[in-house]
C-alpha cells in the first residue's frame, strides 16, 4: 500500500486549494509533480497515517481500499 501524502503548507493547483494537513487525492498529480513537492518539503509521506480516500473509496473513486479495524467499526459506526 502506498503511503499517505499530506500537504505541509497551503497549496493551490488551478481552482483546487489544499490547506496545511490536507491529504493529496490518489492520481491527482503526475508522479513527477509529487516528487518535486516532496523534494521541496511542501508534501510529506506518512506510512502510519491512514488515507481517508482509501477508507471511503466508494465516495472518492479511489482504486485502492483500506478498511476500518473492528475497534473503529464499534466506536465510529452504527450497529448493524
Amino acid at each position: 500500500m502506498r503511503p499517505t501524502l499530506v500537504f505541509v503548507h497551503h497549496t493551490d493547483f488551478g481552482d483546487r486549494a489544499f490547506a496545511h494537513g490536507s491529504e493529496l487525492p490518489a492520481d491527482f498529480l503526475p508522479p513527477q509533480a509529487i516528487d518535486r513537492l516532496l523534494d521541496s518539503g511542501r508534501l510529506r509521506e506518512y506510512s502510519e497515517r491512514r488515507s481517508l480516500y482509501r477508507i471511503f473509496h466508494l465516495f472518492s473513486d479511489c482504486a485502492e481500499t483500506e478498511s476500518l479495524t473492528p475497534e473503529e467499526l464499534n466506536a465510529y459506526t452504527l450497529p448493524p
